[in-house]
């Protein structure tokens, strides 16, 4: 879609949409590195699982 230079394309009866996004996060690496005590202090872990198709 980017070398047609467009954001949407319509298949059949599905229009499909191709738009940039912009997120923030926070960068726990750089805290990390800065002031290791407070990284750790805030430090959680989370559990998750994961579905994938090979």
């Amino acid at each position: 879609m980017d070398r047609n230079k467009t954001s949407e394309l319509i298949v059949d009866v599905y229009t499909v949409h191709y738009t940039d996004a912009v997120s923030e996060r926070f960068d726990s690496k750089a805290l990390k590195k800065a002031d290791e005590e407070l990284y750790n202090k805030y430090l959680k872990s989370n559990k998750t699982k994961r579905f994938s198709i090979t």
